[in-house]
C-alpha cells in the first residue's frame, strides 16, 4: 500500500498507538520509512494508548469494553492537524 499512497498528492495523517497489537509498531516503522521524504505527510505516535487510542494494553478484552473516550491528546492533534493542512472554500 506504500506505492499507492506514494502517489496521492495531498496532506495525509498517519496515527499509531504504541499498544497497538492489530496495527504493530512495525507497520509504523514501515510506512515512516517510506513516506517521510514526502511532503505534507505527518505521523503521531501515542504512547500508552491501544488500537482504540484510549489507555490499554491491547491484548485484553477490558480494554475495549472499558466505557471511555478516545484520548483528547488525540482529538487535538487531529483537530490542528486538520486546521493546518486543509484548507476549506
Amino acid at each position: 500500500p506504500t506505492d499507492i499512497v506514494q502517489t496521492i498528492n495531498c496532506p495525509m495523517l498517519f496515527l499509531f498507538a504504541e499498544n497497538d497489537k492489530i496495527v504493530p509498531y512495525s507497520e509504523f516503522e514501515i510506512w515512516n520509512k517510506e513516506l517521510k521524504q514526502k511532503e505534507g505527510v505527518t505521523f503521531k505516535m501515542y504512547k500508552g494508548l491501544n488500537h482504540v487510542f484510549m489507555q490499554g494494553t491491547g491484548w485484553q478484552e477490558q480494554d475495549f469494553l472499558i466505557n471511555s473516550n478516545i484520548s483528547h491528546i488525540v482529538i487535538n492533534d487531529i483537530t490542528n492537524w486538520i486546521n493546518t493542512n486543509i484548507i476549506i472554500k
